[in-house]
């Protein structure tokens, strides 16, 4: 039963709402609180099962042109950015620097160590045998930090105190004892997780938020949550692809921090839930719209790869596409591409895109008001806008 698609087994549903006072599932976390992260029961089953049938109708095609590759670089780009700390912030830049590590390349600065170190963690988590423990949760903590100038030896080195910046409000205290104690239950908890717990994208989205309430450390507790979230469902769904769960948060950075921050004030995780899973969708929302475009492409020109060539390029399509009025302004779409505040495509690269879309008579360009408007101006393109609704 334990996958995304644990709600099939129709009598653990009924038993578990049954038993349930005002139908409020409660987890075991926070291991130093009496109150505990809590959520409406049937409300998150029916929104699992209802993501677990999006996945099937609007699952994309294995011709489809964009690679499991390319949707692991940007993923892989956004996990680095979303700490906040890296350095380099050109995603063209990042890509040349991961590809250089892994075939080979020895690391040289901060943040091509970090590269190194994220590469070997990713590829552990995808290893079948590689189970969410104690001896493996601190084996992937020795690598992140690993050349990251942190002594591992004195816990108050790495560990956060009050002094370390965060992002989130009413986490647990910065105290050692406390911190050790809450990251124990945590690993215990998922560790012991089984089919009579609930599963799913709920799961991975309690994984997610437990881990940051505890932030245990001073750097890497957001790369981190994000690892154990992946990792969970690494374990339940293997072949899952295309969530693309890292970017589309980081690109709703201010989103993310206050469902979080009230998950903490409330304990209750409904809205977090909420929010992820709408993330989630959106990302499936994204790559069917990609494939649509790209049958459009080919069927004008015959060569969509080379009008687009890149994953950066389609999602720029993308964004320009969905934009929530026909018209709109170039700065609406450069700040879509931000991660924490942080432009990671350049400016001229969109402009690229627009012209080469005017160039396909996708699109039209006017003044207005000292203004420079752009306007869809294919009626196919105007559907894929309407066709899915994001959040």
């Amino acid at each position: 039963m334990v996958g995304l698609d644990y709600f099939l087994n129709d009598k653990w549903v009924q038993k578990t709402s049954k038993n349930l006072d005002n139908n409020i599932y409660a987890t075991n976390l926070p291991a130093t609180n009496n109150a505990k992260f809590h959520f409406s029961f049937n409300q998150q089953v029916n929104s699992d099962k209802f993501l677990f049938d999006y996945f099937k109708a609007y699952e994309i095609s294995d011709d489809f042109s964009i690679t499991r590759d390319d949707m692991r670089l940007i993923e892989f780009v956004s996990l680095l950015l979303i700490e906040g700390t890296f350095e380099e912030t050109d995603y063209w830049k990042i890509i040349r620097k991961i590809k250089e590590i892994e075939a080979g390349k020895k690391p040289k600065n901060r943040d091509e160590f970090r590269i190194w170190n994220l590469i070997e963690i990713m590829n552990l988590i995808n290893e079948d045998g590689f189970k969410i423990n104690e001896d493996n949760y601190e084996l992937v903590v020795h690598i992140l930090f690993r050349n990251m100038g942190f002594d591992l030896d004195i816990k108050s080195n790495y560990y956060r105190n009050n002094e370390t910046p965060i992002v989130f409000t009413n986490a647990i205290k910065p105290q050692i004892k406390v911190i050790d104690k809450e990251v124990e239950a945590f690993i215990k908890y998922v560790e012991k997780l089984s089919d009579k717990d609930i599963s799913g994208t709920t799961q991975a989205g309690i994984i997610l938020n437990s881990f940051l309430f505890i932030y245990p450390y001073q750097e890497f507790s957001i790369t981190l949550a994000f690892i154990l979230s992946r990792w969970y469902l690494k374990r339940i769904a293997p072949n899952l692809q295309g969530i693309q769960t890292m970017y589309n948060v980081g690109t709703n950075w201010e989103d993310f921090v206050k469902k979080t921050n009230q998950s903490f004030e409330e304990l209750n995780l409904d809205p977090f839930l909420d929010f992820m899973k709408q993330i989630c969708k959106n990302g499936v929302n994204n790559l069917y719209r990609l494939s649509l475009f790209q049958e459009l492409v080919e069927e004008q020109k015959n060569s969509p790869t080379k009008v687009f060539a890149t994953l950066i390029e389609q999602a720029i399509v993308i964004k320009i596409i969905t934009s929530k009025t026909q018209s709109f302004r170039l700065d609406k779409i450069v700040n879509n591409f931000k991660i924490r505040k942080v432009n990671f495509v350049k400016e001229e690269e969109i402009k690229n895109v627009i012209q080469k879309m005017i160039d396909l008579n996708f699109l039209i360009k006017k003044e207005e008001k000292q203004s420079t408007l752009y306007e869809l101006n294919d009626q196919f393109l105007e559907k894929i806008r309407l066709l899915l609704k994001d959040q």
